[in-house]
């Protein structure tokens, strides 16, 4: 399995930094990602597979409310 993280991206129309605040993942992790600097991880291949399943049943922006209504500080 290869997920190409760039055209998922593009796709789903969010920039390095809008897409880093829904992943998680920081703006230069999805840019090393998206240059094939940083091989992913199966966990990564994983989670993206979800967010690309998420997306084609149209709960993405669901999703991305949730992730921004989060209260992750310490």
């Amino acid at each position: 399995m290869s997920f190409d993280v760039r055209e998922f991206r593009l796709r789903v129309r969010l920039s390095q930094r809008d897409f880093s605040k829904l992943t998680g993942i920081s703006h230069v992790g999805i840019a090393n990602m998206e240059l094939g600097k940083k091989p992913l991880t199966k966990i990564h291949e994983h989670y993206f597979a979800a967010l690309d399943l998420l997306e084609k049943n149209g709960l993405l922006e669901a999703f991305g409310e949730v992730v921004k209504n989060l209260d992750i500080s310490e």
